[in-house]
């Protein structure tokens, strides 16, 4: 594997990174915008934190936009961010969420193209 946490990485080059690197090429840096999304089963999470994790887009709703599953169970894993159609971000104001819950999901693929 690779050396850290390739998670965290990422989520530092989809938030801030990418942004940064468009100010510096002169381009209007463009920041992530999520979408509300509801969750396929439960996520444990501390409070008082705010958690970014890959996700992977599993189906629709009519009331819900999208369906969304965590990948993976540790922040270090790169198979999940291989996997993974965008990252879900848990607010530092909530607890853990149940099934069906909503959080912020922000897709990779229109950021990071080969």
């Amino acid at each position: 594997g690779l050396p850290g946490n390739t998670v965290a990485a990422m989520v530092n080059l989809h938030l801030y990174g990418l942004p940064m690197l468009a100010a510096r090429a002169g381009a209007k840096p463009v920041w992530p915008r999520g979408q509300a999304a509801a969750t396929r089963g439960a996520i444990t999470h501390p409070a008082e934190r705010t958690d970014y994790a890959p996700a992977k887009i599993v189906g629709w709703r009519d009331d819900d936009p999208l369906i969304v599953e965590r990948l993976g169970k540790g922040a270090a894993g790169l198979m999940p961010l291989l996997t993974a159609d965008g990252l879900i971000e848990i607010g530092r104001e909530r607890g853990d969420v149940v099934a069906g819950g909503v959080v912020v999901f922000s897709p990779l693929k229109t950021r990071f193209q080969l």
